[in-house]
């Protein structure tokens, strides 16, 4: 498949940008969620002894590789790559869980 920007289309390219947005809103109310958590409740979801600075040393990719894992969708992750157009499968699935939240 001959894409114009790499692994995107015009279109697709036109519709990740459109997500941006809502990224950074997402990225800053998980800051806050977490800033405002309380020690304990950190532990609960985290462990003891979890830190954070490993995660600052590995590239953005591997991040999210680990938490692809850490949520339980390495399989299906690994599905979609198989794909003929995952970029697509993506695109597509992002858009219909936007239709398919409340107002």
């Amino acid at each position: 498949m001959n894409k114009e920007y790499g692994r995107l289309t015009a279109d697709q390219l036109r519709r990740l940008i459109r997500k941006l947005p809502e990224f950074r809103r997402e990225a800053s109310g998980f800051e806050d969620s977490l800033r405002s958590a309380s020690p304990e409740k950190v532990r609960e979801l985290l462990g003891d002894g979890f830190a954070w600075a490993p995660l600052y040393e590995r590239p953005f990719v591997q991040v999210v590789g680990l938490l692809v894992y850490a949520i339980g969708q390495l399989e299906r992750l690994k599905a979609i790559a198989l794909l003929p157009d995952p970029q697509e499968v993506v695109l597509n699935e992002w858009e219909k869980l936007e239709e398919n939240l409340p107002s």
